[in-house]
């Protein structure tokens, strides 16, 4: 009996730990418990991408016209990405015109109230176009793809801090929610 005791007793305390030592342990509770309001987590989390969609597609479109860059729902390691590969244009002369077409919410994973997933079905038109000029380079081509954009909050505030695009009929793999954890832990 007294072993039993010693042995639930540990249990518990190793339980009450784990929860203490993760920020966000009560709002985690509460979403697994339904006290949550996930629907509205949801919602948030469907218009920070969109949000991030239109930011995206302007910077391009206007030839790497970045002035709106602090706006942008995204970490910053995603604002460079953007930057970069405007300026990788920008050097040779020609501007990526960026058009979404469609965007289709395929799912919202809710993994911690603090880190989430949104994979989308989008359509992007491209078009390759002279900086200077903007006369057409390339024929403009629908393009297609799945999207997985990771989501942290941060001060109440849904910011993306990574994306991958796939095809359309490509799986996409079981998110590593282990690479995005320690951001996720330093913003509950």
């Amino acid at each position: 009996m007294k072993k039993g005791l010693i042995i639930f007793s540990a249990v518990v305390a190793a339980l009450i730990t784990s929860f203490i030592s993760d920020p966000g342990w009560i709002e985690y509770i509460a979403l697994k418990s339904g006290l949550y309001s996930a629907d509205s987590e949801r919602k948030a989390i469907e218009e920070t991408v969109r949000r991030f969609n239109a930011y995206y597609g302007m910077f391009f479109s206007t030839g790497g016209d970045i002035r709106g860059l602090g706006r942008v729902p995204a970490s910053n390691l995603v604002k460079r990405r953007i930057v970069q590969e405007i300026n990788i244009w920008s050097s040779e002369g020609k501007v990526l015109v960026y058009d979404k077409d469609k965007f289709e919410v395929e799912r919202i994973g809710l993994i911690k109230p603090w880190l989430s997933e949104l994979i989308a079905r989008e359509v992007w038109f491209l078009n390759l176009q002279d900086i200077q000029t903007r006369k057409w380079l390339t024929e403009v081509k629908a393009n297609p793809i799945r999207v997985r954009y990771i989501l942290i909050k941060i001060d109440r505030t849904w910011k993306i801090i990574d994306y991958e695009v796939y095809k359309l009929d490509e799986e996409i793999p079981p998110l590593f929610t282990r690479k995005y954890y320690k951001a996720a832990r330093t913003h509950p």
